[in-house]
């Protein structure tokens, strides 16, 4: 049987009352952490506990010889003690008396199974000593058969103490002034955003973390002097830092105690993060702050009436709005009457309540214009405002509202708001890309826009002789039969507006075939809540919003997205290549693999400007010849980087070249790529994108509208989920998507892009079967390609040259270069020292041969500033830039601005010497660097 003993010696040096030791124990018992309340709890020193099984540490009754005795004792103690408090005894580490205690055992939370212990010191009567008995040592006895388990024994609310919960993380600290100790559980350095091993467990830890305005909160500042000896528990609210650098608010809840002499000896608490709750806080007070401003004294009347509680309350300016006294000591027993008082003469009976019961019920919140009255008599027209609250019984709990004064002469729509002059509505309708139409409760139109006028070839009548449905002939895409009720069952299905694609206008004199429109309905309401008529907008859906260059400038942007994770790994791919190489020449001096990491330079090169020419959104330089494999493998080298799914080219070498232009046709088959993906199963290892191209003679009928003549024929198949029958005609119309977070503009892009180069997009799909597009591109006239150019290589010369560049680095290999080069040269690292430099050697007669230098500098003059003072210093300057901005129409604006030469970083040896050769004259037209 397991039962604390009853040995309650007196130790010479007894442990404090207040004193509670934590262990944290593994599956079979063993501690493996424990606090410093435990260690003064066995007297030992730090660590001296991990590893020892708790029922060793506790006294026993009835013991045993038998191996197996300690692990029958662990699994007795878990079943008796788990989910309570139980009273035990301690046994000193080293010996001596037994120290009355409560245990409380709980399943921790975490990866690895385990336990939590609690064990405080029971404060009790001592016993006496003929009711006393040391613990048992006897020899062989079996608990389990010596006698029964007790029942668990429920925990003592002055001694029970809740160290876990269930439903949010609880940190703990143990601050142990006397023995100059501290430390703090996980979870509190998590509640801070911190691993265990990221924070020192000092006090000055909790200093630093504070905030300084509420160094008032630190465990160690105490606001009055204690009694000697006590134990004072606390709560404090206060901020900490969080290790991203803003604050927490944390609520900490614990007890000190003081030493005899009066001195704080120890801080134990428990800390949870309340930063929601003060956001809340915040918030409400500032909704508070807003509602005074707003239902003081202003314009704006506010109630609030609480039928369950019988608390009725109404703003000072809603009293002021009706002439109402601010109280009425005659009506105290009528707490409504400010809104008895007001109400119109054709209130229902029954008073306030019943009127706000009945008033349009059923249609929360409410805001609707109605007259009301003045004390004077007279009525008042306002915005009313009401949000009501019913029981499952529908009966009236609370109200909410407020009156907002409307101009006498204002005429209000149903949401109350005043509509402006007549003479600025039509122009204001007449501006809108959207058809509006607008009939009376009985279906006569009353006015039309002038897109709505375009769209249907009618004009509004406003005798009434024209009808909605002669306005507005419906028919269905389906079977273009006409649709008469279309309008009424949508405004007959209680739904708020939503618009409808099934519709097309039926065909008009001077239009033969039905005009697809996507549409809208809504009814409007009078102050009296009766019918005062409809309204319908509606669209022509290939009437794109945006113009073509803005539609791949703006699809231009979201792709961007897709490209960044492929970008990054190609480039890291590269880097790796290019220092590998460079270490294995530093370390090794094995050079074999320099030609791998220029190669490699080469590659980021041009992946920088692929990037560069892709979003930018001036114009390109124009049409180009390519070849369609070179096309597509960028394209899909950009996008698919990181995708799983298997990429099949089927391509033919003997393939015609297309004249496109070159960004533009990679963003379309971009956005095909992405396309696919998306579309792929969930696991995209099964995945399989398809690109097959050839060539094709199409006759003048085949691929409407495509002229007759020879294409190149391209394919990208997938094996995704397909596309629905009923959206294949809509999947190009701008903004329609399927999809979450997409915006509806890749495939219109596609056939954009694809239509502006004489091609043409086809799609093909069955549900889950995947989708084929098929794109078709004119082919370009044959062109023979040019001679192969040697290789360049090195040219030597003499002269001297002033480069420029804030890049330490840079300037360091360039003069290496132009050393080896045989140029002499002179650094500057800003537009000022170059223009210095350049003024010194000028001044004797010595000009430099050529100047290079970077167009941007930080913190300085840059190259185009630092060029324009040169050349007013000497006109003959030859200047050549140095730019990591590989873009055609900045080379052509630095050329046109004076410069004789462009050198585009990163650079070669041989590049650089070509770009000094070309500028000193001895390789013909600068142009060609």
């Amino acid at each position: 049987m397991i039962r604390g003993s009853s040995a309650s010696l007196a130790r010479k040096d007894p442990p404090p009352s207040s004193l509670v030791a934590l262990l944290w124990l593994n599956a079979d018992g063993r501690i493996a952490a424990a606090n410093a309340g435990a260690r003064e709890l066995w007297r030992v020193r730090e660590n001296t506990l991990i590893g020892e099984r708790l029922v060793a540490l506790l006294a026993w009754e009835i013991v045993s010889r038998e191996p197996d005795w300690k692990r029958q004792q662990w699994e007795i103690l878990v079943a008796t003690a788990r989910g309570c408090t139980l009273p035990m005894h301690a046994q000193p580490f080293g010996g001596g008396d037994a120290i009355p205690v409560l245990l409380t055992l709980e399943d921790a939370t975490g990866s690895e199974p385990g336990y939590f212990a609690a064990i405080a010191i029971e404060e009790k009567p001592a016993e006496t000593e003929a009711t006393s008995s040391p613990p048992l040592e006897a020899a062989s006895a079996v608990p389990s058969q010596a006698s029964p388990i007790p029942p668990p024994v429920a925990p003592r609310p002055d001694a029970s103490i809740e160290w876990l919960t269930n439903d949010a993380p609880v940190g703990w600290f143990d601050l142990d002034f006397r023995l100059g100790y501290a430390h703090y559980s996980p979870t509190w350095k998590r509640l801070l955003g911190y691993d265990d091993g990221d924070l020192p467990n000092t006090y000055d830890t909790w200093r630093r973390l504070l905030h300084e305005e509420d160094s008032a909160a630190a465990p160690d500042r105490v606001a009055k002097a204690p009694a000697p000896g006590a134990a004072r528990s606390f709560t404090l609210e206060f901020r900490m830092q969080h290790r991203r650098g803003h604050y927490v608010w944390m609520q900490c809840m614990g007890v000190r105690h003081f030493t005899p002499a009066g001195e704080l000896d120890r801080v134990l608490g428990l800390q949870f993060d309340i930063s929601e709750r003060k956001e809340l806080e915040e918030e409400t007070l500032g909704a508070e702050e807003r509602l005074h401003r707003l239902s003081g004294p202003g314009f704006l009347g506010a109630f609030d009436l609480d039928f369950v509680k019988r608390s009725f309350w109404f703003s000072d300016a809603w009293r002021a709005l009706f002439g109402l006294p601010p109280t009425d000591l005659s009506r105290l027993n009528e707490p409504l009457w400010p809104l008895l008082d007001v109400l119109p003469a054709d209130r229902a009976q029954g008073g306030a309540t019943a009127w706000l019961n009945e008033h349009r019920a059923g249609d929360d919140p409410l805001i609707e214009a109605v007259t009301m009255l003045h004390r004077d008599g007279r009525g008042i027209p306002i915005l009313l405002g009401l949000a009501r609250t019913y029981s499952r019984k529908k009966d009236l709990l609370r109200v909410v509202g407020f009156a907002l004064p409307l101009n006498a002469d204002a005429t209000a729509t149903r949401s109350g708001r005043p509509l402006p002059p007549a003479h600025l509505v039509a122009p204001t309708l007449d501006t809108l890309t959207e058809a509006v139409l607008v009939a009376d409760a009985l279906g006569n139109v009353v006015y039309m826009n002038e897109r709505a006028e375009r769209l249907t070839g009618r004009t509004a009548l406003v005798d009434g002789l024209l009808k909605i449905p002669q306005a507005f002939p419906l028919v269905r895409r389906s079977d273009y039969q006409p649709a008469y009720d279309a309008v009424e069952i949508q405004l007959a299905s209680g739904q708020p507006a939503t618009l409808c694609a099934d519709h097309a206008l039926a065909p008009r004199p001077e239009r033969s075939e039905p005009l697809p429109i996507v549409w809208s309905a809504r009814q409007t309401w009078d102050t009296r809540g009766r019918i005062a008529g409809v309204v319908i907008v509606f669209r022509d859906p290939r009437e794109m919003s945006l113009t073509p260059e803005e539609l791949v400038r703006t699809n231009r942007l979201e792709t961007l997205g897709h490209l960044a994770g492929g970008i990054a790994t190609d480039y890291n791919n590269l880097l790796t290549t290019i220092l590998g190489a460079i270490s294995q020449a530093k370390e090794n001096r094995d050079f074999s693999h320099l030609a791998s990491a220029e190669k490699a330079c080469l590659e980021a090169t041009g992946l920088s400007r692929q990037l560069l020419s892709f979003s930018r959104t001036a114009p390109s330089p124009g049409i180009a010849i390519f070849a369609v494999g070179e096309l597509l493998r960028d394209a899909v080298r950009m996008v698919a980087t990181g995708c799983p799914a298997t990429i099949v080219f089927d391509l033919p070498e003997t393939l015609p070249t297309v004249s496109v232009d070159r960004s533009q046709l990679i963003q379309a088959f971009q956005n095909l790529v992405i396309n696919a993906i998306e579309a792929l199963p969930t696991d995209k290892t099964q995945g399989q994108i398809r690109f097959r191209a050839s060539e094709t003679e199409l006759g003048s009928t085949d691929v409407p509208p495509l002229p007759a003549g020879r294409y190149v024929q391209i394919e990208i198949q997938d094996n995704g989920s397909g596309i629905a029958a009923e959206n294949l005609e809509r999947i190009f119309d701008p903004f329609f998507t399927t999809r979450k977070n997409s915006t509806g503009l890749g495939l219109a892009t596609v056939l954009s892009i694809v239509r502006r180069h004489g091609g043409q997009v086809w799609v093909t799909s069955l549900p889950d079967a995947g989708a084929t597009f098929t794109v078709f591109l004119p082919t370009s006239p044959v062109v023979s390609e040019p001679p192969a150019k040697a290789p360049p290589t090195l040219r030597f010369g003499t002269g001297r040259v002033l480069f420029m560049d804030d890049d330490p680095s840079i300037c360091s290999l360039t003069a290496s270069m132009l050393t080896s080069l045989d140029y002499t040269y002179d650094l500057a690292k800003n537009g000022e020292e170059a223009i210095a430099l350049y003024r010194r050697y000028l001044n004797v007669g010595r000009p430099y041969d050529a100047v290079i230098m970077d167009l941007t500098v930080v913190g300085g003059m840059g190259g185009e500033e630092c060029f324009v003072q040169l050349l007013q210093l000497h006109s003959d300057v030859r200047a050549i830039v140095a730019s990591g901005y590989d873009d055609p129409e900045l080379r052509k604006y630095c050329l046109d601005l004076g410069f004789i030469g462009y050198l585009s970083k990163p650079y070669r040896v041989v590049d650089l010497s070509l770009a000094l050769r070309a500028a000193l004259g001895n390789l013909g037209s600068p142009f060609s660097t």
